[in-house]
């Protein structure tokens, strides 16, 4: 299995995927004062080199699939430091720097764009459009996949369960609209669930008949995420 098999849709079976991590994570390890997304968006505007520097070390450690820092790029997320008219340059500017980074390897690997966890959390009623706007630019800027999350785990205790779950499913309604491979990306608690509320198979279920082509996983263990992976079989 090779990055190129893994954009085509379902990442065939063979060995694991590696795909980068937590930006912000490893942007602190690195040095980097960022402690949010909005903050991630105001570093692509002012130290791009910095972000180029984070994707080009990941490829050098060995990860098949680079996400493009576009979580950082939404209207919404750029709001509150005034750069919301810079979400369409700057979620160009996010996958252009991976995608340069990608190109210089020597071996293949794809680009991946964030479709959620966005720094603040749209009006219910704003959700999929929201969304909507942000997957088309994704696939206007060259992105293979399209990774849909909705809302991280800390927005989803903010809102109703019902409204963090319509967030999850547009965010893969969003992506899959785009024709691009669609990976729904689900984050779980020790117990299995989302911060919402919802089991795991409710929500690979919902992710599937949404339009996912394939299941990511974020869970606290190997121990939890090989049940879950047992437990599914029957689900994908």
């Amino acid at each position: 299995m090779n990055a190129l098999e893994a954009s085509t849709s379902r990442p065939p079976v063979g060995r694991p995927l590696i795909i980068s991590g937590d930006p912000l994570a490893s942007l602190r390890g690195r040095g980097a004062s960022v402690s949010s997304t909005t903050a991630l968006g105001r570093l692509l505007r002012e130290s791009p080199r910095t972000i180029a520097e984070l994707h080009e070390q990941e490829i050098a450690l060995g990860i098949d699939v680079v996400r493009a820092l576009t979580s950082a790029t939404t209207t919404r997320a750029l709001a509150p430091i005034g750069m919301a008219f810079r979400a369409a340059a700057l979620t160009g500017t996010a996958v252009e720097l991976a995608t340069e980074a990608a190109g210089a390897a020597a071996r293949r690997v794809a680009v991946a764009g964030i479709l959620g966890h966005t720094a603040a959390a749209p009006m219910a009623d704003r959700i999929a459009e929201d969304y909507a706007v942000h997957a088309a630019r994704l696939a206007a800027a060259g992105c293979e996949i399209l990774v849909a999350c909705g809302f991280d785990p800390v927005q989803a205790a903010c809102v109703s369960p019902a409204v963090a779950r319509l967030a999850r499913r547009a965010a893969v309604v969003s992506a899959s609209t785009t024709q691009l491979a669609t990976w729904a990306l689900v984050e779980l608690d020790g117990a299995g669930r989302t911060a919402d509320g919802e089991g795991f198979e409710e929500a690979a279920r919902g992710a599937l008949d949404s339009g996912a082509d394939a299941l990511l996983f974020e869970v606290p263990s190997v121990d939890l995420g090989l049940s879950i992976l047992r437990r599914l079989e029957g689900v994908a």
